[in-house]
């Protein structure tokens, strides 16, 4: 607060200060989509944006911790198909949560390996519609941030557990506690 009085006192930021004042965020949106309207990019341009795009895909990040966690991050059906293979030639193909790839929207038919108690889509309004339904088939339960808000499961769960991941060994449900 006494910072900001200062500024203010100082005039330092005066312009600044003024210019938020003055135009509301409706206005500032109205006006940046303008200027996207009248600057069309070229179409070099677009490609390589698309092309970036893509390749920031292919290079994304997947994980996984032993059957408690698979998260899929930004990758395609390629991508997919190949971490699906690695997984069960290590006998990784059931966990409890499943992070779905690229916001729920990235799907191969080699993901019917795989089967979760969660699957997780961290998706919004835009993407929502593009969401897969097959993650629904694949998992016991499946949920999407657009829907259902923010969402906490625990990798981390309690002995009770074992009742939802009938595949577990007995002497792996005591390994784990």
């Amino acid at each position: 607060k006494q910072l900001y009085e200062r500024v203010r006192e100082e005039g330092i930021f005066e312009k600044y200060l003024r210019e938020g004042e003055e135009e509301s965020k409706e206005h500032k949106v109205r006006r940046y989509e303008n200027v996207q309207r009248k600057r069309k990019l070229p179409e070099v341009v677009v490609k390589a944006n698309k092309s970036l795009r893509e390749a920031a895909n292919h290079l994304s990040l997947a994980l996984f911790e032993d059957n408690r966690l698979l998260f899929l991050g930004d990758v395609s059906k390629f991508e997919i198909r190949q971490i699906v293979r690695d997984l069960n030639s290590k006998d990784r193909n059931r966990f409890f949560v499943l992070i779905t790839p690229h916001h729920g929207t990235h799907w191969h038919e080699s993901l019917r390996r795989i089967r979760s108690v969660y699957s997780i889509s961290s998706v919004g309004r835009q993407l929502f519609k593009k969401l897969q339904p097959y993650f629904k088939e694949i998992s016991q339960r499946s949920l999407a941030t657009y829907v259902n808000g923010d969402i906490l499961v625990s990798t981390f769960p309690t002995k009770c557990f074992w009742l939802r991941m009938p595949w577990l060994p007995i002497h792996a449900i005591y390994s784990v506690f």
